[in-house]
């Protein structure tokens, strides 16, 4: 063996011997560093399984409830629901439960107490297709309270919020009516002026069709 050679196997001897001196001295500590590490990889995974749980829970608890309200069984809905919203709040379900709440009220006439059940969905962190839609009942709600221009700058951020154009397009027309209910005209024909404009919008014929409409009682007036 050469001297470089014999020197690079002391070399390593010695540091092995380093790292097992320190491996005894520090026993403690990589003992504890590992238990960390088992806990808090350990507690993500529980953490995820009980969330899935949880929104499988949820999700079971949301679709009993809407097949009480498809049955016709307001009252039974109601509660259910009411159940979904208090014991699930956070989840996706929960937001589902609260849009149809609202959507019950409304088709009870119960316009007040329906934008009650939405506040508990608004203030959740939930995906652009749920705030816009939450936003839109908001609308609907001003609607069946004769609060047309509230209504319409609401159905107008739910325009913005929504991810698809199809749905912009929708509540823009939506809009454009309660702006017509609020006696705004300029503002109405702004809105269907526009969808007209957009050939490519499943909105564009109707657009032109309430734009003729607006025009006619405008040279009447």
């Amino acid at each position: 063996m050469s001297n470089k050679t014999h020197r690079n196997a002391q070399t390593l001897g010695e540091r092995s011997e380093s790292i097992v001196d320190w491996l005894q001295l520090h026993t403690r500590e990589v003992v504890i560093g590992a238990v960390v590490v088992v806990v808090l990889v350990g507690g993500g995974w529980m953490y995820k399984r009980s969330a899935a749980s949880t929104a499988s829970r949820a999700e079971a608890a949301y679709f009993q409830a809407r097949g009480a309200a498809a049955s016709g069984n307001a009252p039974l809905a109601h509660a259910e629901l009411e159940k979904v919203i208090t014991r699930f709040g956070g989840t996706t379900a929960a937001v589902q439960s609260a849009m149809l709440q609202a959507q019950l009220y409304y088709d009870e006439g119960n316009y007040a107490e329906g934008m009650k059940a939405l506040e508990s969905a608004s203030g959740r962190r939930v995906a652009a297709d749920q705030r816009a839609a939450i936003t839109g009942l908001e609308a609907t709600g001003l609607v069946g309270q004769a609060k047309y221009k509230e209504a319409a700058e609401r159905y107008l951020g739910a325009a913005n919020a929504a991810p698809f154009a199809l749905d912009k397009a929708q509540f823009k027309s939506e809009a454009a009516q309660a702006y017509t209910l609020a006696g705004d005209t300029a503002k109405a024909l702004e809105l269907w002026t526009e969808l007209a404009a957009d050939e490519t919008s499943p909105m564009a014929a109707e657009a032109r069709v309430r734009l003729g409409e607006l025009e006619a009682a405008s040279a009447k007036g």
